[in-house]
């Protein structure tokens, strides 16, 4: 039903189109929804940790890393069902976002040492490297995630250092440290961000999460059927305000704000959110 409103939708107008995304939870196909009872909500699925997910993104990695390494728009999601899509604005805001982030951490070294926390199989790795190759800074690389997804990278990209041990590098000094989409699906967001904070880094950067502005941070439901994903999850939706003023309370100071585009909307919320990114930079002087 999703993809099919996808492909129509173009001949719509603007309105209509809008109408149709806030409501499409009333015909049982709300791809983003409240979950009022939060993390005790039921779920029909297993959440993230499924091997069939890092397979989809395996089967999708040759197309992604094409891409990445030609010198084309680097606006693409390597999580579309559909790899001939070649540029998505918000995807292009993301990815150059990032790209100002790992040249900030790489300023004046040699050498990046880049933790990217619940990565998957390894996008950014890749990414990284190419972006930063111009300047002749070696990306090392190290991605945390669960043990199927590290499995599927390590077969990837050998030279890359793929972990599941969280407690794993807390002696390793890192240059910057990255989490996206990976903390808000902690039961407790403020724990997964006490998990990167362990870590010596110079730079944090939390990106590609929703934020609220006004109503308190809620949790959601999203049902990811339209990028492959058989599964369902629940995440948090963070007020804007709570969310920096604990990594301040952590001793990082906000360096930057991110903002990348408009979401779904997320089926009968008490807020709707933007999708955004915060940099940060370890305090040094306590």
């Amino acid at each position: 039903m999703f993809k099919l409103f996808k492909k129509i939708q173009r001949f719509f107008p603007p309105f209509i189109v809008d109408f149709v995304k806030k409501n499409l939870g009333y015909i049982g196909y709300a791809l983003w929804e409240y979950a009022p009872k939060g993390f005790l909500t039921q779920i029909k699925k297993g959440g993230w940790d499924l091997e069939s997910i890092a397979v989809v993104q395996k089967e999708k990695w040759e197309a992604y890393r094409d891409r990445v390494r030609s010198n084309q728009s680097i606006g693409v999601n390597h999580e579309h069902p559909d790899s001939s899509i070649q540029h998505e604005p918000f995807f292009h805001n993301l990815l150059v976002s990032f790209a100002y982030v790992i040249a900030l951490s790489g300023l004046k070294k040699k050498s990046i040492d880049f933790l990217d926390w619940g990565g998957g199989i390894g996008h950014y790795g890749l990414l990284a490297e190419e972006l930063i190759k111009p300047a002749e800074i070696k990306i090392n690389y190290f991605c945390y995630d669960f043990p199927g997804f590290c499995n599927h990278g390590k077969e990837l990209n050998p030279n890359y250092n793929y972990f599941s041990d969280e407690n794993k590098y807390h002696d390793h000094k890192f240059d910057l440290v990255m989490a996206s989409s990976s903390i808000w699906y902690e039961e407790d967001w403020k724990k997964g961000v006490d998990k990167l904070c362990k870590f010596e880094t110079d730079f944090l950067y939390i990106t590609r999460m929703i934020f609220i502005d006004e109503q308190p941070s809620y949790v959601a439901l999203q049902r990811p059927k339209s990028m492959g994903y058989n599964t369902e999850y629940l995440f948090w939706i963070i007020n804007k305000h709570t969310f920096v003023k604990y990594l301040n309370e952590k001793n990082f100071t906000l360096v930057r704000e991110f903002e990348f585009g408009n979401i779904l909307p997320i089926f009968k919320a008490p807020e709707q959110g933007t999708m955004k990114g915060f940099l940060f930079k370890r305090q040094t002087n306590l």
